[in-house]
């Protein structure tokens, strides 16, 4: 099973972005500020996502519990 995980931008260069927690990616020419949430796929940013679906995503995975 894979999860994906919004990533929040600090920094954007010029076709590439850092993520806060230092993931490295290129744009795929998305037009992305710093702050914005991205979902990154390989290396490369897929989709902006809307900061409180990121949040709300970010929250669940701390309270996920699995059962055996």
């Amino acid at each position: 099973m894979c999860f994906a995980i919004p990533k929040k931008i600090k920094t954007v260069l010029k076709d590439t972005i850092l993520t806060t927690d230092g993931v490295t990616a290129k744009k795929g020419g998305l037009t992305l500020q710093p702050g914005q949430y991205v979902m990154i796929f390989g290396n490369m940013v897929v989709e902006k996502i809307p900061e409180k679906q990121a949040a709300q995503a970010i929250s669940h995975i701390g309270s996920s519990t699995f059962r055996s």
